[in-house]
């Protein structure tokens, strides 16, 4: 299953961030939405695909990318959510 991970920003509080996870679930059901990932607290307002974690060998197995056309149809819902 691909995951995507986004960020709102620092200030965004813990039910819109579940709204925008909830909505982008019952819209990409085939997907998972993380946030707050370590490492990623200076991203703001931004979503992008995330591969599984390679164990300290630099090879991800089950890696799985979605084609660019459906990464840009995850972008533009996410974007659209954001301005409403």
């Amino acid at each position: 299953m691909p995951t995507f991970v986004f960020m709102l920003t620092p200030y965004a509080e813990e039910d819109e961030i579940e709204k925008v996870r909830s909505e982008l679930q019952v819209l990409f059901p085939q997907h998972e939405f993380l946030t707050n990932l370590e490492g990623l607290e200076d991203i703001e307002n931004d979503i992008a695909v995330f591969s599984e974690p390679s164990h300290g060998n630099g090879h991800v197995e089950s890696a799985i990318w979605p084609d660019e056309a459906e990464i840009d149809r995850v972008k533009a819902a996410f974007f659209a959510l954001l301005r409403s």
